[in-house]
């Protein structure tokens, strides 16, 4: 005998006063009502109801059994109404776990939209670098950076993790850039110590098809991701960051990638949770929220190109060094400048020079203050177009020597 349901057909029927009422309220037959208040009194060795052809009361041992009951069943009644509105209405305790790691850099302005977007749901977040069982810690929803999780869970992958060695660009200005894998040996390096095991990680690095893991012996250690990050921005060493939290970094130029052809892709981050059928609406709609807004979300990670583009700023800081240094050389060099200007009109009108000869003992330094003036010069010999002078248009040119050092470089450095 399902008693709960007995019990729910005497009560109504002794509410109702009328078994046929009783049974029309639950929505089974009449006779099914009889029955089962039939079976209910058997089990209990009493009767519940006087009977007659036009009234149904109580006896007083049903009447003893309804005050008992009828509470209970309110409450047992409240209960599983509350459970079948969570299947419509987002509201409830909501109980999350995530790494550290991903908390303030990935999660957590998620979370607060979804907050503001569903402010009856009362969000329980924990934050820890651990697997988490979501029966055993009695969580509704998961994440997890690496592999996908087993144990049997649906698990979402949601954007790549990967590892770029990275520095900023005041230790590349004071210390170089590694060239080569070998080459962090000499460099000061940041390091991760896991917070769950204690172990130093490797480094990894991508060669051809396979990922090699090697021990980078690091100047400081950290076992939380945004102090490692920090300390690499600060200048204090070389760092291998997630991309999840250097992508910003270098975007905006406060980070320089190294090493770009060895990045490795560590996994992904995933989210995870039990089957969505047996799901509240409010975890339901959690998950959909954060798979809409995480889903291969660019601003976690970094493209072949963007890479390439940005492990080279070298060109723009060039250019404005160059100017730097030009500023200060024409200072330096005003009074040379302004004698190879007056020489420069001095052939130009025809007029004799003691030793024109100096013209090429001039360095390439002087000639570009001098032609920075860009001063007419119509009338110079061939023998001076080595030196930045344009006979055809009569207008002085930049040589392509560097002003900063003895190497070629683009004309672009100068413009």
């Amino acid at each position: 005998m399902n008693e709960i349901r007995a019990i729910t057909t005497f009560v109504r029927a002794a509410a109702l006063g009328s078994l046929r009422r009783a049974a029309v309220d639950q929505g089974i037959s009449p006779q099914a009502a009889s029955q089962a208040v039939m079976q209910l009194e058997k089990e209990l060795g009493v009767r519940l109801f006087h009977r007659t052809t036009r009234k149904l009361s109580l006896t007083e041992e049903g009447q003893r059994l309804f005050d008992s009951v009828q509470p209970a069943l309110s409450i047992l009644s409240s209960a599983l109404g509350d459970a079948r509105r969570s299947k419509e209405e987002v509201d409830g305790l909501l109980r999350v776990s995530a790494p550290r790691a991903f908390g303030m850099p990935v999660l957590w302005s998620h979370f607060e939209e979804f907050q503001r977007l569903y402010p009856h749901v009362r969000l329980e977040v924990q934050f820890d670098d651990h697997f988490t069982d979501l029966v055993t810690e009695r969580a509704d929803v998961g994440f997890r950076g690496g592999p996908p999780p087993a144990g049997g869970s649906i698990a979402r992958r949601l954007v790549p993790i990967q590892l770029v060695v990275c520095a900023s660009p005041a230790y590349i200005e004071r210390n170089g850039a590694p060239r080569s894998i070998d080459e962090l040996a000499q460099h000061r390096c940041t390091g991760y110590r896991r917070a769950n095991t204690g172990k130093l990680a490797q480094w990894q690095f991508q060669i051809g098809d396979e990922i090699v893991y090697r021990d980078v012996p690091p100047a400081i250690c950290v076992n939380d991701t945004q102090m490692e990050t920090q300390a690499v921005l600060s200048g204090l060493g070389v760092g291998q960051l997630g991309s999840f939290n250097a992508a910003v970094h270098i975007r905006s130029g406060r980070l320089v990638p190294l090493l770009t052809q060895h990045v490795t892709e560590y996994g992904a981050l995933y989210i995870y949770y039990g089957h969505r059928t047996e799901q509240p609406l409010r975890v339901r709609t959690f998950i959909d929220f954060m798979i809409e807004r995480m889903a291969d979300n660019r601003d976690f990670f970094l493209d072949a190109a963007e890479l390439r583009a940005a492990r080279s700023p070298q060109r723009g800081r060039g250019r404005e060094r160059a100017r730097t240094w030009l500023v200060r050389w024409r200072a330096r060099e005003q009074r040379v400048a302004r004698d190879f200007i007056r020489n420069a009109h001095r052939i130009e009108r025809g007029e004799k020079i003691p030793r024109v000869e100096n013209l090429a003992e001039t360095d390439h330094t002087t000639l570009a203050l001098g032609l920075a003036a860009n001063q007419p010069l119509s009338r110079l010999d061939d023998d001076r177009r080595g030196h930045g002078i344009d006979v055809a248009s009569g207008r002085g040119r930049a040589p392509r020597r560097s002003v900063l050092r003895d190497d070629y470089v683009d004309d672009e450095l100068l413009g």
